[in-house]
C-alpha cells in the first residue's frame, strides 16, 4: 500500500468517526420533550397517512374548505416553496385531469453591476 493510499485511508476513517459521533450526543431536555409532542400530533400521524410532505397541507385544506380558493381549472405557481405539501394539495384540488403537473419557479438572481 502505498502512503498516499494509506492517507487517504486514514482521512476517511476520521471523518466516519466525526460523523458517527455527531450521532451518539444524547439530545437535551427539551429536544425530546418537542420529539414526544411531535411524534402524538394527530396531523403528523395523518400526514403520513395521506403520504403529504408536512402537516402544512392540513392548513390549506381548511383555508380552502371554509374560503374556496382552489377550484378545478386555475393555474396556481408555487413560488420557491419548500417540503411541497402546498403543491400536493395544490395538484389534487385544482387539476381536474390529474395530471399531476405543477409549476414551481426558482428565485430569480439579479446581477450586481
Amino acid at each position: 500500500m502505498s502512503r498516499y493510499q494509506r492517507l487517504v485511508s486514514t482521512s476517511l476513517q476520521c471523518q466516519r468517526f466525526h460523523a458517527a459521533a455527531g450521532c451518539l450526543k444524547s439530545k437535551t431536555g427539551a429536544e425530546h420533550r418537542w420529539l414526544e409532542r411531535h411524534l402524538k400530533d394527530p396531523f403528523v400521524r395523518a400526514t403520513k397517512q395521506h403520504n403529504y410532505r408536512c402537516r402544512s397541507a392540513f392548513k390549506l385544506l381548511e383555508i380552502d374548505d371554509k374560503h374556496k380558493v382552489l377550484r378545478p381549472g386555475l393555474s396556481v405557481i408555487d413560488c420557491g416553496a419548500a417540503p411541497g405539501a402546498w403543491s400536493q394539495v395544490a395538484v389534487q384540488r385544482v387539476n381536474a385531469l390529474g395530471t399531476g403537473e405543477c409549476t414551481r419557479l426558482a428565485p430569480r438572481r439579479t446581477r450586481q453591476c
